[in-house]
């Protein structure tokens, strides 16, 4: 965020503002400084992406809200420091906020699940110019994780939704323009999550991983393995159950044997509301075929909710970070140790 090839971590809460935090590069991270507070009125910030968005060679910052149908993207200074935002309007509050060039113009554009209204919405980036609103794509009941990959080898990217009301995932093939014209809908174990699009066997097919809580009352969830043959092609080859409710998935080669791992973030409130918040944990399986291995890599408070993937201290090892229930950014280092 401040252009000294340093990894930093911005985490936007819901009191309302961005907390950005500058690395040092050895894992120790400045205090957070206050970078803005667009939730002026105590709006609770949800899911963000940092990216170029006007190409002026800074980071910039995109940002949604869980009580608000508004997207805001706040430029970055080059200092650390996150400027006046734009504001979009969306079809309901925001759940996930993906990146990608949807429409090959070398531009940002960004993916909005809009949940309460069963909706993707599509923004189209300009150079200098800002979002252009491109027409929604409805999918399922009640989407949350959203993940994008080119699943029909046509060279456009299209993209997968964890339907949570719906229990399936919806596929939508893009077609270069920033419209996704055609899909498919996937069943899946009662209410999915989250999904990661990867290609997890090397043969150029993207595969499909889903995080689902089976049983609302019940407090695990399952990570279920799919492999891809082709468009709308996949087949459950190994599932494993987590401790605790799944909120995300993602792929990554922590131990640098060649095949890709997951690592889960688990833990949500107790079901239903009631009772004391459950533990969240972090949990790492390992990919290598004919391998069950599941190890709770740490306890991280009340939830594990969003978790990303970075080498923070320089060592060459890949790292988590994870959001900590309501008010801390939990970091494990080097997972598998």
């Amino acid at each position: 965020m401040n252009g000294d090839g340093v990894v930093d971590l911005v985490a936007p809460n819901r009191g309302g503002g961005v907390a950005v935090m500058l690395g040092q590069g050895d894992g120790i991270f400045d205090q957070p400084r206050s970078a803005a507070r667009p939730g002026q009125n105590g709006e609770e910030l949800g899911d963000s992406v940092v990216g170029d968005f006007d190409a002026d060679g800074v980071l910039d910052l995109a940002v949604g809200f869980e009580t608000e149908s508004t997207l805001l993207v706040l430029r970055g200074l080059g200092d650390g420091h996150l400027d006046t935002a734009d504001s979009y309007v969306l079809a309901a509050p925001l759940e996930t906020l993906t990146m990608a060039d949807l429409n090959g113009d070398g531009d940002q554009d960004l993916l909005a699940v809009a949940s309460d209204a069963g909706v993707v919405d599509v923004l189209l980036g300009g150079t200098g110019t800002g979002f252009t609103a491109a027409a929604p794509v409805a999918v399922g009941a009640f989407p949350r994780g959203l993940d994008v990959a080119d699943l029909d080898g046509d060279g456009s990217p299209d993209f997968a939704v964890a339907n949570r009301g719906s229990d399936t995932v919806s596929l939508r093939y893009g077609d270069a323009t920033g419209r996704f014209p055609a899909g498919a809908e996937l069943p899946t174990r009662p209410v999915p999550q989250d999904v990661e699009l990867t290609d997890l066997g090397g043969d150029g097919v993207v595969d499909l991983i889903v995080g689902s809580n089976d049983d609302p009352l019940a407090d695990n969830g399952t990570l279920a393995v799919l492999r891809g043959s082709g468009p709308a092609q996949f087949t459950e080859i190994r599932s494993y159950e987590t401790l605790k409710f799944i909120n995300s998935v993602t792929a990554a080669d922590f131990d640098e044997d060649g095949y890709l791992d997951f690592v889960i973030g688990t833990g949500n409130n107790a079901p239903l509301g009631f009772g004391e918040p459950a533990p969240g944990y972090l949990t790492v399986v390992g990919g290598r075929p004919g391998s069950a291995t599941q190890i709770v890599v740490s306890h991280v408070g009340s939830s594990a909710r969003d978790v990303v993937v970075a080498d923070l201290d320089g060592d060459a090892d890949l790292d988590v970070v994870t959001a900590r229930g309501l008010t801390y950014v939990a970091i494990v280092f080097d997972p598998l140790g």
